[in-house]
């Protein structure tokens, strides 16, 4: 009877831990993700200067592409 109560216990205290730990990997998998993300945009940007010119004008203009110029006349 006490061998039963303290296993429950210890099965209920288990499945506490290992939520922790799967809330723990999950977040830490968003978190690997969006550093990739990063990385990647990184790499595009060392070797490609226009590229990151054109990604920097549309952070400055709010998140929207800025409306293409037209040749003055």
């Amino acid at each position: 009877m006490i061998l039963e109560i303290a296993i429950k216990a210890l099965h209920k205290q288990m499945a506490s831990y290992f939520g922790i730990i799967r809330r723990v990997f999950v977040e830490a998998s968003s978190v690997r993700d969006t550093m990739s993300d990063s990385l990647k945009r990184h790499r595009i940007f060392v070797t490609n200067e226009q590229q990151l010119r054109e990604e920097l004008k549309i952070r400055n203009c709010g998140g929207h592409r800025p409306s293409p110029k037209t040749p003055d006349a």
